[in-house]
Formats: C-alpha cells, sequence, structure tokens
C-alpha cells in the first residue's frame, strides 16, 4: 500500500474548504482504491481564524466543522514517507492574504515524496514582488493543473512547466456517494444567502425591490454559511449541522445570492439559479473553464445588485443557462488528466 498525501487547507470553518478536500479525496479513492490516501494535518492560521470565528460569533460552526473534517477524512503528519503528494486545491498559492502569509509548506517545502503533482491550486488576483523561492518549488512538480488562468500564468512565470486547467474538485462529490445529499433535490419556495457579509448583501438586495409585483415567498430566504450576530441565536443549529447539510439548502434553493467562489461552485453542483456580486479575488478565480457553463450576466458589481428592480430578479430565476454538459466534460477531462498524471508518476 502506497501513502498519497494532500497538501491543502484543512479543519477550517469554511464550506468550501470542505467540500473541495472532501471531493478530491474522493477522486483520489476512486482512482487508487488499494493505497491510503490522507491530507496533510497542518494549519498554517488556526489561531488567526479562532480569532475571526470567535469574533463573529461562528465559534460553534468552527468547532463543529473540525468535528466533520474528522469523521469525513484521514490526515497524516508532514513526517510521514509519502510516495505521492498532490497540491490542492482553493487558494493555497494565494500571495496576499490577511488571513495566512505564503507558506512555502504549500509549495513542497520539507516535501521527500517521490513525486508532486497539484490538483487545481489557485492564486486569486497576482501581487508584485512575488517571493524569489517559488521558482525553485514549482520546478520540482512532476505535473501542475491549475483552477484559473491566472494561477496557469503564475506557473508559467515561475517554471518550465506547462499547466493544465482544472475543475474545482467539488464536483467530483457529483459522482460520490454524497450525492444523495444534492442530486436530484426538489427546489422549494426560498431564497438562500451564502456570503461573509450577508446583511449588507441583503439589505441591498431589498434596496429597490416592489415586492407587490414578485412572488411572496420571495421574502422567504435564508442564511447559509455565515451568519449575522443579530441572528445568533436563531441561527445556531444552523452552524451544527453538517457541511453537506448546506450543499442540500443550496440545491433546494429557488436563488442563491452569493459573494464567494465556492458559492457560484455550489450552485453549479446543484443546478440553482445564482447571483454574485463580483470582487477582483473573484473574478479572477472564476477566470477559467467554469465560467463558460452559465451566462455571464449572472456576476454583477455592488453598484448592479443595489439597482436591482423586480423585473431584473425575476430574469435570474431560470436555470436555463447552467450548462450541465459542458460542466461533465470539463470534470471527465480534469479527472483524466490527473489519471495520466498517477500514471506517469507509477502510482497506478
Amino acid at each position: 500500500m502506497k501513502l498519497v498525501q494532500i497538501r491543502s487547507f484543512v479543519k477550517g470553518g469554511n464550506h468550501g474548504q470542505f467540500l473541495q478536500a472532501l471531493g478530491l479525496a474522493n477522486l483520489l479513492e476512486k482512482l487508487l482504491p488499494n493505497h491510503k490516501i490522507t491530507h496533510l494535518n497542518y494549519e498554517n492560521h488556526f489561531f488567526k481564524e479562532l480569532k475571526i470565528q470567535i469574533r463573529s460569533g461562528m465559534l460553534p460552526k468552527f468547532i463543529m466543522m473540525r468535528y466533520y473534517w474528522n469523521k469525513y477524512l484521514k490526515f497524516s503528519s508532514i513526517n510521514n514517507k509519502t510516495d505521492l503528494s498532490v497540491y490542492g486545491s482553493d487558494m493555497i498559492w494565494h500571495l496576499d492574504s490577511k488571513l495566512f502569509s505564503p507558506d512555502p509548506i504549500l509549495f513542497g517545502k520539507n516535501d521527500n515524496s517521490k513525486h508532486k503533482i497539484s490538483y487545481a491550486p489557485s492564486t486569486g488576483y497576482r501581487i508584485q514582488p512575488e517571493p524569489s523561492w517559488i521558482k525553485k518549488y514549482l520546478n520540482d512538480f512532476n505535473n501542475i493543473s491549475v483552477r484559473d488562468y491566472t494561477t496557469a500564468n503564475f506557473v508559467k512565470d515561475h517554471s518550465s512547466i506547462k499547466p493544465n486547467l482544472a475543475i474545482d474538485p467539488c464536483f467530483h462529490l457529483i459522482n460520490s456517494k454524497f450525492s444523495k445529499w444534492f442530486i436530484n433535490i426538489e427546489k422549494q419556495n426560498f431564497l438562500s444567502v451564502y456570503s461573509p457579509q450577508p446583511e449588507i448583501f441583503l439589505n441591498a438586495f431589498n434596496q429597490n425591490l416592489d415586492f407587490k409585483k414578485l412572488p411572496s415567498w420571495i421574502k422567504n430566504y435564508i442564511y447559509l454559511g455565515y451568519f449575522p450576530r443579530s441572528r445568533l441565536l436563531q441561527d445556531l443549529p444552523k452552524q451544527l449541522y453538517d457541511p453537506l447539510w448546506t450543499l442540500k439548502k443550496i440545491s433546494q434553493s429557488k436563488l442563491l445570492i452569493t459573494t464567494t467562489f465556492h458559492g457560484v461552485m455550489m450552485a453549479l453542483m446543484t443546478k440553482t439559479p445564482f447571483i454574485a456580486v463580483t470582487n477582483p479575488n473573484l473574478s479572477a478565480r472564476l477566470d477559467s473553464p467554469i465560467a463558460e457553463t452559465f451566462s455571464k450576466k449572472r456576476l454583477i458589481t455592488i453598484e448592479e445588485f443595489k439597482e436591482l428592480t423586480s423585473s431584473k430578479l425575476l430574469k435570474f430565476f431560470s436555470e436555463q443557462d447552467i450548462d450541465e454538459l459542458k460542466i461533465k466534460k470539463y470534470l471527465i477531462s480534469s479527472e483524466s488528466w490527473i489519471k495520466s498524471s498517477l500514471i506517469e508518476s507509477k502510482i497506478i
């Protein structure tokens, strides 16, 4: 039995972080049924995140998420001798975060595995100057796939490797035992809000709407993932639920309002109509083939969001622009890439 270690963000209170980790582990377990798949038990921003979670009133969610991380995934230490390291996914190569500093460990430092590949990491937007040590570590990889064009250019600038573009690994949950949570779920009459600043965006959402011209149930919305402090007790049970429950509620929604990358990914996974309020980081992360699977009209600025009228809003409720076939093709090509990389690394 060979040991394959995934090096990514782990044990955080972020649902998207959890889903991409679970999706990648599930994919590798499918392709390597006789090998041991673990995540690196390494948290480079635990205390900073703990502080943020306490201030936001979401410490219960953070504690419960740590329980679910250990329930669903296996972990191994940085000292374990591994046959293959898989770097990814999400923003492990982001260099301008207030939460975590650029970390050589997530580029390959102290990694003595025989082979190194990456699956769908992202830099988000780029900064200058970028650390000189990046070139040393990236050139030591056997194969690299990334999640977006910005990160592809990042790899080209720092190595001689031609990167592949791969779909976010949360999509690999679609053909897994976990799909029962969110596939073929009947839509219900409510909207969902998935944003770290839920009250701000919901107040902006309500600003110009004439609810007399809209179905009465549109006033029925729920907060998911992130919760206003003013609703601490009311939303406390949601902080305790399985993160897959959040995905289920999104799949039941008639419309998702989000400001996050994985909010968009969860909408696409569940074929849920959505509105995404963009920012430079989200735009960079969406600059990939995944953006071709839905209408760009779903990506709007905060100014456009504040100016939504009832007639404009109704146009977002159709799911016809979400192209399941393109998503499926991208999913298949990404799986084929990692399978060929495993063969090349003599893991299969």
